[in-house]
Order: structure tokens, then sequence, then C-alpha cells
């Protein structure tokens, strides 16, 4: 927590620097602040411009760079104020600078919106998701069972029941969330499950057969197995997966302590430690990519956390992702709190990317959004649920954002002009009267 808060200490450093130098330049707080926001490690990304997450107006304006450009707004207006109530020298210029920003940011927001929702009326086509949330923790309830092949295969029935309900409402795609699937599936492991195992790939035939002719897509979570590296894994089934031929996203951003040690990734042997003595210890995936489907839709997969990193989410995609995928495991944090911001926090890559997402999780909520970040399906938290819906394919290049064109220009751009002014500063003698 103390490292996630340094950056403040850094800013509150360079800009008491900066006024001992005689320069308070205009908008140098904000740019400092979100330069370093949006480059500090957290363990779970934020950042203030968050805040803004219920004012739909507001939100619209993360498509030009991101919520941390909220963030910067959010800085000018409060360093604006403090000014003001201290008179400082140039209050007024940055007051009105305040002003006229947030002015732009609304009318921005209320033009977008509009435009956006105009696209929505008019989607290329649609492609039916269901969502199946079993409301267990299976990674907990096999790590404490007595006998866990008996508890894999319990755990197997009920999300198989669950999604025996979703048959008759012939899905594209059926979505399991974060090690949903309790074991891996044809990983590189001779400790695996052949029965669970087996017995999945049997109802995914049958399945298939009782949508045609639709071309039935399974996503679960799970884990996978490569050689001696373990992963925490989104995998895809589809009729052409044969004798293990699935495809697999491998998570790459990891939680220090909780799913990866360091240095793992080079000594895997720190790894195969912490697994044989009880822990989690998975290797870092392969980074953003999507999967292309049996009916043309591109899937862009990631799971948990990773839907709070705007950089992470804005590369899947701009390798040309038509729905984003997030599958997500809420349950070893309680209710409420916790699930409530991760979803709504998660909803902002949506507006910043002009993507649906669907995401599943083990105990709520699961949700669809769509690009102007409104929720289309919210299941409740606590309770086992099968929700459907025909999600939406827009054209991307209509719904573009500044944000996936731009992306880090943004960053070099507030570095240099933090640059300049330090610089002009660096070469000034200090001044007599600063506060």
């Amino acid at each position: 927590a103390a490292f996630e808060q340094l950056p403040w200490a850094i800013a509150l450093a360079v800009r008491y620097w900066m006024r001992t130098k005689g320069r308070d330049p205009l908008l140098f707080t904000p740019a400092l602040v979100f330069a370093l926001d949006w480059v500090w490690p957290k363990y779970f990304p934020h950042t203030m411009g968050d805040a803004f997450y219920s004012r739909t107006w507001f939100a619209q304006a993360a498509d030009l760079a991101s919520v941390f450009g909220l963030t910067f707004l959010v800085v000018a207006s409060n360093e604006a104020i403090a000014a003001a109530i201290l008179r400082r020298p140039g209050w007024k210029n940055k007051i009105g600078v305040a002003i006229g920003l947030v002015a732009f940011v609304s009318a921005y927001g209320a033009w977008r919106l509009d435009q956006v929702r105009e696209r929505m009326e008019h989607p290329l086509s649609r492609t039916r998701f269901v969502l199946v949330q079993p409301n267990t923790n299976a990674t907990e309830i096999v790590r404490v069972a007595p006998d866990r092949v008996s508890a894999k295969e319990n755990l197997l029935s009920e999300i198989l029941h669950l999604s025996n309900e979703a048959m008759p409402l012939k899905p594209d795609f059926i979505f399991w969330p974060e090690t949903a699937y309790p074991d891996t599936f044809f990983g590189e492991t001779s400790s695996e499950t052949v029965s669970t195992r087996e017995r999945l790939s049997g109802w995914f035939e049958n399945a298939n057969t009782q949508v045609a002719p639709k071309k039935l897509h399974l996503l679960f979570g799970a884990r996978d197995q490569v050689g001696r590296g373990r992963y925490n894994s989104l995998l895809m089934m589809s009729e052409t997966s044969r004798d293990g031929q699935r495809l697999a996203y491998h998570k790459s951003k990891l939680l220090l302590g909780a799913e990866h040690f360091p240095f793992s990734d080079w000594f895997i042997e720190i790894a195969e430690f912490v697994r044989s003595n009880g822990g989690t210890a998975f290797l870092t995936g392969q980074g953003p990519l999507v999967w292309d489907s049996l009916n043309g839709v591109r899937i862009g997969p990631m799971i948990c956390v990773e839907g709070l990193y705007p950089r992470y989410v804005r590369d899947i995609a701009n390798l040309g992702a038509d729905v984003l995928v997030n599958a997500t495991n809420d349950a070893w944090f309680g209710w409420p709190g916790e699930p409530d911001l991760h979803s709504e926090l998660t909803n902002f890559r949506s507006i910043e990317t002009r993507r649906p997402m669907v995401r599943a999780t083990n105990t709520g909520y699961s949700v669809v959004t769509d690009i102007d970040g409104s929720v289309k399906v919210k299941t409740n938290i606590g309770q086992t649920s099968v929700a459907a819906y025909d999600v939406p394919i827009y054209n991307q290049a209509e719904t573009r954002t500044l944000f996936l064109i731009l992306g880090d220009i943004w960053l070099l751009l507030a570095i240099v002009f933090i640059g300049v002014h330090a610089l002009r500063a660096a070469s000034k003698k200090p001044s007599k009267s600063h506060i």
C-alpha cells in the first residue's frame, strides 16, 4: 500500500522543488500525476478518474486518453480550487483553465454519447453469449477436499447441469468463469484427471449437435500446463477441437504473492517449490492475443484484474477483437464491496476501446457491457445463474477511439511537457518565496 502511494510523494516533492525555483506552470501538476499514475505498478490498478464510473457524460471522455485522462481533469480542478482559496499567484488562470476543461469534457461527453448510441442502433451483426455463473470457488473446494477426484467430478457436474439450461437458447458461445474447470484440460502433465477431461469432451460434442447448424464455442477458465510451467488460463473449444487442439490464453497480469512469485519465470524451481508446499505459483503468459471463432467473431481474452489495465486491453482491441471477454473469480474476496467496484471499473474498458465486453464470474457479478459503458446484463451476486445476451458486433472503423490510435503518445507528451518545464526550472536560481 505504501509503495502504491509513492507517486504522490514524488509529485509533491517535484512540485515543491518547482516552486522553490519560482515556477508554477499551468497544468504541470496534472501532467505529472497523469504520467506517474500511468506508469506506476499497482497491485489492483486504480486512479482518481475511476470516480466517474457513474457519471455517464464524463465517463465518455475516457476514449480520448483512457481513465487516466479523467484523473488529469480531477487534479487540474482540485489544484485550481486550492490555488483560489490560498490566493496564489496565477490562481485566476488556473480556475479559467479548469472551468474550460470541465466544460470541454461535459460537451464532448454529451456529443460522443449521442454519436456512440447512434452507432449502437446499427450493429453489423450479433452473436449469442450465455454466461454461466456456478456460485462456487472451484480452486478452494478442490484444495481442501479429502478426495480431489470426486470433488472435481462434482464441480464439473454442477456447471454442466447449468450449461445444459443454455442449450434451448442456441448459443454461439457458452462462457464459464476463471478456474471454473477444476483441472488442466489436455495439459502436459500426468496428474490430469482423465475422467473429467473425457466427460467434458463428450458433453461438448453432444452440445454442439444440439445447437446445429450454429457453431458452438465453449470458453472456460482452467489451469494449463506447458512443459514444467503452469498457467492460469482461459481456453476455447469449438467443433475443430480434437485431441486437445483447444485455444489457450495464459494470464499475463498476475497477482504477486497470490498467483506469482518473483523470478519464477526465469527460475521455474521457485514455482515448483511453492506448489509442492501447497501454494499457487503460475508463470506469466504470452500477452495480448485474439482468437478467430468459427462464426467470424474475433474474441479478445483476458482474465480477472487484466480488465483493470487500460493499456493492456487497448492492445487486445488493436489486434482486432470484436468482443472483449473477461473471466474472473472474485469469490475469494467475499461481498459486498470488491465485486461491485471490480465490475464498475472494468466497464471503463468498453468506453476506452468502444468494444463490448462479456465478463463471466464465479459468484457475481457476471456482466455484459456495451460500447457506451451501459450494462446490458448483470447477474445477482452469490447465486447460480445462466444469463444470455445477443452481443452486438460493430464496424471497428466507425468506433475507433483516440486512445486506440494515439496510445502511449499521451504519456510521451506529458513527459516532454514535464521535462521542458523541469529543465527551465533547473536553470533558475531559487525563489525567496515558495509555499
